[in-house]
């Protein structure tokens, strides 16, 4: 008999991904679409049907991220708590723009619909997630109809949708300064203004359109995307949807949705709550955020946060300058302003968990 060392010993009685659930990935939603950006992928609870689906879409800044990155973590719990996961990739701007995105998005959504019960879900009782631009396009399919339409759905087919710590739902110069000559959000939505009143969730809700019940969470140290929230919030409560909205403490806007399936966390526990009031008919009482700890922004602790960003010899000079001048005030909003020019977009959204 072979003895296994106990690093192997553990490998071999881990239970694995494959185990705990059912995993398919790399599904067409869209045969003549991209094969890799037009796909999903399904992990489902085993030997279980008819369970909740959530379908989530990633963020990025409408221009970056994967579909397997962003579902880390929840791929695995989600089916482990008897809900089904779907996470789906969508085309990118620049090389595509708005409406393109949440065209993919509802397309997909769609698909889901006709086709989970294969996969151990039940397409009654289905959920939307998506986290910064992915909840963008989660509120925005959830709230202007022509999208799910165009794909012969109506808004009452999605149960639910939640948000995670998103900061464009009213994209005009109220809700985001500046945003038709911002990098970012010319690339997926170039410069005119009616494109970003038209792209806006905020903007599209209205009473009597069968809008489903919104989650909305947020990190709660960052001012921008608790505006946006609470503004989003408000405007649903105001047309008669049902509509929560929670900061999330001790969190970034990495972390929000990268700890999201964890055992003990808020959040989580918040999202289970959300879906299984929603399906069971029974209010589940979602559970009290964790005591705030504030977060130190010392030079050096920022000097530190800098290296995941990978800047450029001649960003990195720029950078250190200004932290010098504004002696590591991370809340300074000409730091951040004067900072977040510097970067490239893929860098602002990584850039958003050190400047709030």
């Amino acid at each position: 008999m072979a003895i296994l060392s106990p690093v192997a010993f553990f490998a071999a009685t881990a239970p694995t991904l494959a185990q705990s659930a059912r995993v398919n990935r790399d599904v067409s939603y869209d045969p003549s679409g991209d094969p890799k950006l037009n796909s999903l992928d399904i992990f489902s609870p085993a030997n279980k049907t008819k369970c909740p689906v959530v379908v989530f879409i990633h963020g990025g800044g409408w221009q970056t991220g994967d579909k397997r990155g962003s579902a880390k973590g929840k791929s695995e719990t989600f089916p482990q708590n008897g809900y089904v996961f779907v996470s789906i990739n969508y085309r990118l701007a620049p090389v595509v723009k708005h409406p393109v995105l949440v065209q993919d998005c509802a397309k997909a959504i769609a698909w889901v619909k006709g086709n989970i019960a294969k996969y151990g879900g039940d397409p009654d009782q289905l959920f939307v997630m998506g986290h910064s631009a992915g909840a963008h396009l989660a509120a925005l399919v959830s709230t202007d109809g022509q999208y799910l339409k165009n794909e012969g759905l109506s808004l009452a087919a999605l149960r639910g949708t939640i948000l995670l710590d998103g900061g464009s739902y009213d994209m005009t110069p109220t809700g985001v300064k500046k945003a038709s000559k911002d990098e970012t959000f010319v690339g997926a939505f170039g410069k005119d203004p009616a494109v970003y009143k038209s792209a806006s969730p905020l903007y599209n809700v209205a009473a009597g359109k069968a809008i489903p019940p919104f989650l909305i969470l947020y990190v709660s140290y960052r001012n921008d995307t608790k505006a946006q929230s609470n503004a989003l919030a408000a405007k649903l409560t105001q047309a008669g949807v049902k509509a929560e909205v929670k900061p999330a403490e001790n969190k970034t806007h990495e972390t929000i949705n990268k700890e999201l399936g964890n055992k003990g966390d808020i959040p989580t526990q918040q999202v289970y709550a959300f879906i299984d009031t929603l399906t069971t008919g029974k209010t589940v009482a979602m559970p009290v955020a964790a005591p705030k700890t504030e977060a130190k922004s010392s030079p050096v602790t920022l000097r530190r946060s800098l290296s995941a960003l990978s800047l450029t010899a001649d960003q990195k000079t720029k950078a250190q300058e200004l932290l010098a001048k504004y002696k590591g005030d991370r809340k300074n909003p000409e730091l951040r302003k004067q900072f977040l020019a510097l970067l490239t977009p893929e860098q602002r959204e990584k850039a958003k968990d050190i400047l709030p």
